[in-house]
């Protein structure tokens, strides 16, 4: 008589407290058992929330959470797909140990430890791009985070065509001192210093990825960066903003990036911020009209009490603003910027800098409010990296000193 096989499997999500984030924030993490037997100590399910907002009870985000309904069909989808696996386990009447369950987890039903060694960069960096991909669809990531891992796996495959004579290579010959040779190969094609930082940091987040979903052993790369050099950040005084205002454009493409660029600089709204913003972000508090939204970024609640001006452009809008890409705004603000002989390099950051820079400056706004207003997680932020005192409040608060 043939045993019926009947694997026993427990799926736990938690919160991995060591690994809060400066916002407050705490990743989600997934622990598969399975005939008793841990397959890993967890792995990271790529969802962050606040430690109120969990029921750990459950393994799920409360009702009425940020994000809440994306976040918890994340959830579902990965537990469905872990409990499909041991179903098929059971339909083939196979007792699995935990190693060749997460195995199979990983990489379909391939067992064999030898071949899963073989897993080359190609698909560490296919399978992360998957996996920001599905993370996107639940409104997880931004575009542009995709496109930044996209222009991060680009270049480093050029780079191994280049510098290692190689279309790709497994997992286990990578080195350390790789990391250095692909640094200086990114300044070799003139991107600036800032900017590799950025990519950088993408490059090794996708190897520690690799280690939480079982790619890897250990991240070959854990503990190197490039460090930001301190730049000056470019905001424009309120006649550079008048002069904005006052202009006209016949063509509506540029006439819209006005308004979009204008709303920046009385909101400090961000780039990421304006292209999801809608009538539901729309609050009173003591009678006064706000904007409560909380930043892709950081993930953290800014509260923007609204002037008339930016209210007349999101009721010109319909708080629809159908914002272009990253790429095309910053092409049009160029536009204007050469139009109106504004001698600074205007980008879709610039109304949130002027926005910070004229709320500290012109307004003496305390800067624990302007945190708050733009979402930003301290104080260092606001005030020291972005905000500038500028010649006219220096003057005008010494004539304030009497000895």
């Amino acid at each position: 008589m043939i045993k019926i096989v009947k694997n026993k499997l427990e799926v736990l999500f938690w919160l991995k407290k060591q690994k809060t984030l400066k916002s407050g924030v705490i990743p989600i993490y997934c622990r598969i058992t399975i005939n008793t037997k841990r397959c890993r100590n967890g792995f990271s399910t790529g969802i962050k929330v606040f430690e109120k907002d969990f029921d750990k009870n459950a393994g799920r985000i409360k009702k009425g959470a940020e994000s809440e309904e994306a976040k918890n069909e994340t959830l579902i989808l990965l537990e469905d797909k872990i409990r499909s696996l041991k179903n098929e386990f059971d339909r083939r009447n196979i007792f699995v140990e935990a190693k060749e369950f997460w195995y199979s987890y990983k990489s379909g039903f391939i067992t064999e430890e030898e071949e899963m060694e073989e897993t080359t960069i190609k698909k560490l960096f296919e399978e992360n791009l998957l996996f920001q991909q599905k993370k996107l669809e639940s409104g997880l990531v931004t575009y542009s985070t995709i496109q930044k891992n996209k222009t991060v796996k680009n270049n480093f495959f050029k780079f191994l065509k280049s510098e290692e004579k190689s279309e790709d290579m497994p997992l286990k010959k990578i080195k350390r001192g790789m990391f250095e040779d692909f640094k200086i190969y990114l300044f070799s094609k003139g991107f600036k210093n800032n900017y590799i930082s950025k990519l950088l940091s993408s490059f090794v987040g996708v190897f520690a990825w690799g280690v939480d979903n079982g790619f890897l052993e250990k991240n070959p790369f854990r503990g190197l960066s490039l460090r930001k050099e301190r730049t000056k950040k470019i905001s424009l005084s309120v006649q550079e903003v008048e002069k904005i205002e006052n202009k006209t454009f016949e063509i509506q493409r540029l006439e819209k990036i006005k308004n979009l660029f204008l709303l920046s600089c009385y909101t400090g709204l961000a780039f990421a911020d304006l292209t999801q913003l809608s009538k539901q972000h729309l609050c009173e508090v003591d009678g006064v009209q706000c904007l409560i939204i909380h930043r892709q970024k950081t993930d953290t609640k800014c509260v923007v009490p609204l002037i008339e001006k930016a209210k007349i452009i999101l009721d010109k809008y319909d708080y629809n603003l159908q914002v272009p890409t990253n790429q095309k705004y910053n092409a049009y603000l160029k536009e204007i910027q050469i139009i109106l002989g504004i001698n600074k390099n205007l980008c879709t950051h610039t109304g949130r800098k002027t926005f910070i820079n004229v709320m500290l400056n012109k307004y003496n706004v305390p800067s624990e409010t302007v945190m708050k207003m733009v979402g930003h997680t301290n104080l260092k932020t606001t005030y020291h990296y972005y905000a500038e005192i500028d010649t006219e409040k220096v003057v005008k608060d010494f004539k304030n000193i009497t000895f």
